[in-house]
């Protein structure tokens, strides 16, 4: 199955029907890379296995953890990486917007784009976390198989980062303080 089809996109977002897979097709690719440090591959390989309206597929507890947790969360993944660049055409002479549609309509200004793609950043960020919670708290076993997150793979710890103070730190400074009246 795949991971997203187009109609996955409406329930989630308000993703028009007539998006050209030009800009739906590349942001795919992203959201498998993006989930990969999360869930474990593994489980990954077997999401995209399933049969989508198999009634067998649709039983088992990683299909609706795969409904449930993964599909919001690359839904809104590529709803943000698509609202970067909706509503610009790429030609041979550059990346072009048209200013004027025959005036029914007109494309939003950079401060509305930058507000719609932190409003679903903090969105996909939130169903990112609940997928993380939600493959933890059943150790990540589905349907009898442990699915475990290759940690070398996907090392996310970050050192903590190392101060050095400049000069003398440790010295007491003697400052006398005068004040004139």
């Amino acid at each position: 199955m795949e991971l997203l089809l187009k109609t996955d996109m409406q329930g989630w977002t308000p993703y028009a029907a007539g998006t050209p897979d030009t800009f739906f097709n590349p942001s795919k690719t992203h959201v498998v890379d993006s989930i990969g440090g999360v869930i474990s591959d593994e489980a990954l390989t077997d999401i995209l296995a399933f049969t989508r309206g198999d009634g067998t597929d649709a039983a088992t507890a990683l299909y609706q953890f795969w409904e449930t947790s993964v599909l919001p969360y690359a839904v809104l993944t590529v709803f943000v990486e698509m609202l970067a660049t909706h509503g610009y055409t790429f030609s041979t002479n550059g990346i072009i917007q048209f200013a004027d549609r025959d005036n029914t309509s007109a494309g939003v200004d950079e401060k509305s784009r930058g507000m719609f793609i932190r409003q679903y950043t903090t969105q996909r960020e939130r169903y990112k976390t609940l997928m993380q919670r939600a493959f933890n708290d059943v150790k990540g076993i589905f349907d009898s198989t442990t699915y475990i997150i290759n940690t070398e793979k996907y090392n996310t710890v970050k050192h903590p980062p190392v101060f050095k103070a400049i000069g003398k730190v440790n010295t007491v400074r003697d400052q006398s303080i005068f004040f004139r009246l």
